[in-house]
């Protein structure tokens, strides 16, 4: 408790000022489209020193830089755990592109993250897919369980977006051999669209999805040409 409330006082005192800049001062810089990249980098060089700002950054900024800021706080994955209960409020922001980095940032932070897991799962049925799928990476990420994970992301494989799918395929790969073994159930379900997207899903994997080539082959003989086409596009892009 004295360790969590001392790295609490740490932030807030060094969240006034970083390198003579207050937060909204680097907020603007984050906003500006020709310094924002320079300021990102500035702060990135910081490492965990920048943590309270990065916190003061995300609860007082508009949009942009709190996207900013939380994705840094997310390339600082264990050291951010001063900022979990920010990151956490930062799953109701109005934004979705807040809400999602900052699930991202949870997820990287790891278990020092537990705290954050009510407002996570409850991210799990935000109206934004992207968010979905971040927050149920993210309780992956803090747990290692893969249940509730997988329920979320099976929902979002017939999505649309291929920018979606992509999330998905890749949270799959993250999460390894039991979403592995969902994906090949998925290629002999009964919805074709399941199929395709299982398919595609495998193929994005690349080689994460060679345990999965047996199950493909046998797709190619799928009624579905649609599903078939998938699996064969899958099955170059995996070996």
């Amino acid at each position: 408790m004295r360790v969590a409330l001392l790295a609490l006082l740490l932030v807030a005192g060094c969240a006034e000022r970083l390198d003579g800049r207050t937060a909204e001062e680097w907020a603007k810089e984050l906003a500006d489209p020709e310094r924002g990249a320079t300021a990102h980098d500035r702060l990135a060089a910081k490492g965990a020193e920048a943590t309270g700002m990065l916190v003061a950054i995300l609860e007082t900024a508009p949009a942009r830089p709190q996207i900013m800021a939380a994705s840094l706080l997310a390339k600082l994955g264990p050291a951010a755990s001063p900022a979990v209960p920010a990151l956490a409020h930062a799953l109701k922001a109005k934004d979705s592109g807040v809400r999602g980095m900052a699930a991202i940032a949870l997820g990287r932070i790891g278990e020092e993250a537990r705290s954050a897991l009510v407002p996570l799962d409850r991210a799990l049925s935000d109206r934004d897919v992207r968010v979905r799928v971040a927050s149920a990476l993210a309780i992956y990420g803090i747990t290692g369980d893969t249940t509730a994970p997988t329920r979320v992301l099976f929902t979002t494989l017939t999505s649309d977006d291929p920018d979606v799918r992509a999330m998905v395929a890749e949270a799959f790969e993250e999460m390894g051999t039991p979403i592995l073994d969902l994906l090949v159930r998925s290629l002999r379900n009964n919805d074709e669209s399941t199929r395709v997207s299982a398919a595609n899903t495998l193929g994005a994997m690349g080689r994460g999805a060679l345990g999965a080539k047996s199950a493909l082959l046998d797709a190619l003989e799928d009624k579905s040409e649609e599903v078939r086409a998938a699996a064969a596009a899958a099955l170059t892009k995996i070996e």
